[in-house]
């Protein structure tokens, strides 16, 4: 885990000031599995800021329809892991670049491999010796292992996972 500090320390009334508009700009992010109608779509998705702290992780793609123009065509963009299924069963990490694929070929989840950032704002935490701290912790991580991510883990069991660690290791 990466913590980055605000860089100074704020004192007097200005200081108070600054540091409770800084906390009230902070929103506590959520890690989010989202659907998404095109796979093209998937980078701009995984890279767009997102005002409700919303950091999507994994994208579910909607199924191709074997009687459209692009029904066997399959495009995987790269910046993202795709992972493919064949009647239903995983078959790996799709490889970027076009193919033709019959429609039960499928990409069921995309993966983001960019870095993504995590923000978890504290307001007024009790500490050991009973003085009360506002912290913002900004956490940088990416996904190594998309295969188990998806199948093992999930969007929402990680922030659940993450969110409790964070709000455990901050007390």
């Amino acid at each position: 885990l990466k913590v980055q500090s605000v860089g100074a320390v704020l004192r007097g009334a200005a200081g108070v000031a600054a540091l409770a508009a800084m906390s009230q700009q902070s929103l506590h992010s959520r890690c989010v599995q989202l659907n998404v109608g095109s796979i093209s779509d998937a980078v701009s998705i995984f890279s767009a800021k997102n005002e409700r702290g919303e950091v999507p992780l994994v994208l579910i793609p909607a199924h191709r329809s074997p009687f459209s123009g692009t029904g066997w065509w399959l495009t995987i963009p790269t910046g993202c892991y795709c992972l493919m299924q064949r009647f239903g069963k995983d078959v790996g990490i799709a490889p970027p670049g076009g193919s033709i694929k019959p429609p039960f070929y499928r990409i069921a989840y995309i993966v983001t491999s960019q870095s993504c950032n995590y923000n978890a704002p504290v307001k007024e935490c009790p500490t050991s010796d009973n003085v009360r701290v506002s912290v913002d912790l900004h956490i940088v991580f990416n996904i190594q292992n998309p295969s188990d991510f998806v199948y093992k883990l999930g969007a929402v069991h990680f922030d659940q996972l993450l969110s409790g660690a964070v709000d455990e290791g901050i007390r």
